[in-house]
C-alpha cells in the first residue's frame, strides 16, 4: 500500500474499485462528491457539515448520529408514517 499526501492543492478525483481504508481527510471539501456502492463501516465523521446530503438505500446497523441509533430511529419514524397513513 501506498500512501498519496495531498495539501493545499485543488483536485478531482475519481477511484473505482479503490480500498482507501485508513484514510484520513481533515479540512477537506468534499462538496457535490458522489458516492457509490461505498463502505463506510467504523467510520468516524467529527465537526462535519451534512448540510443537502442525501442518503439512498443505506445499511444503517450500528451507525449513530449525536449517540442516536440510526436504525431504531427510522424504524420509529417509519411507523409513525404508516399510523399516519392508515389513520387519514
Amino acid at each position: 500500500m501506498s500512501t498519496i499526501k495531498l495539501a493545499d492543492c485543488e483536485h478531482t478525483l475519481d477511484a473505482r474499485d479503490a480500498n482507501l481504508g485508513d484514510s484520513r481527510f481533515n479540512d477537506v471539501r468534499l462538496a457535490n462528491c458522489r458516492f457509490q456502492q461505498v463502505t463506510l463501516e467504523g467510520s468516524v465523521f467529527d465537526d462535519v457539515s451534512f448540510a443537502g446530503v442525501a442518503v439512498r438505500n443505506g445499511v444503517y446497523t450500528g451507525m449513530t448520529i449525536e449517540g442516536i441509533d440510526v436504525d431504531a430511529l427510522l424504524c420509529k419514524w417509519r411507523s409513525g408514517q404508516t399510523a399516519a397513513a392508515v389513520a387519514a
